[in-house]
């Protein structure tokens, strides 16, 4: 099962993948229909496929894997920049804080968004991480002086990269939504319980 919270959270994500004008229009549609009837997940995501043209199998595993599996998935990105071509190398474990003892259970089926850019300047570019690796291209040739890992706050994950990229959020006055600024503060205490991080970065 999920917490309240948790469940708000995913179904955001799945909004985000589907598009928030297909989503409401799917939502619309399906009230009305099942106006005091007993409902359940598996239904709505079979209206929400068919409305979407994605596929239900897919909707399923990325809904499902977050409410049958407890926690919820930390993302590493690693930068590579090698000449022209820019990527991150994105693996995923469950996010645990020291002293959690859980094993690390199955890969979750993540919709990576990131934030990145130069100086003052930025954009997004998103990756579908089913597996326990991936290389994520960046649609630049600069490498980037900054990343946020969870652009628009729109994926259920949490993330981490190199400290010095995280203090750049900070340093460089990137471009980032508000919702990604006012979240760094807690993101990185999130960070600091996980032992990911020292204090003495930011300090």
């Amino acid at each position: 099962g999920a917490s309240f919270g948790k469940s708000a959270a995913i179904i955001k994500m799945i909004e985000a993948v589907v598009g928030p004008e297909l989503f409401r229009r799917a939502l619309q549609d399906y009230l009305p229909l099942h106006a005091n009837k007993a409902t359940n997940a598996e239904d709505f995501l079979g209206h929400l496929s068919r409305q979407s043209k994605r596929s239900s199998v897919f909707l399923d595993r990325l809904f499902r894997r977050y409410l049958d599996q407890s926690g919820m998935p930390l993302v590493r990105m690693q930068l590579v920049c090698q000449g022209p071509r820019v990527s991150l190398t994105l693996s995923q474990e469950r996010a645990r804080h020291i002293g959690d003892k859980r094993g690390q259970g199955n890969p979750w089926s993540i919709p990576v968004c990131v934030r990145f850019g130069t100086e003052a300047s930025g954009q997004t570019a998103c990756h579908m991480l089913k597996k326990r690796q991936a290389v994520m291209l960046l649609p630049t040739e600069a490498c980037p002086r900054w990343i946020h890992g969870n652009a628009n706050l729109a994926g259920y994950y949490t993330w981490t990269t190199d400290p010095a990229l995280l203090t750049s959020l900070f340093s460089t006055t990137p471009k980032l939504t508000d919702a990604e600024l006012t979240s760094l503060p807690a993101h990185l205490l999130h960070l600091l319980h996980m032992g990911m991080i020292s204090g003495d970065a930011f300090t």
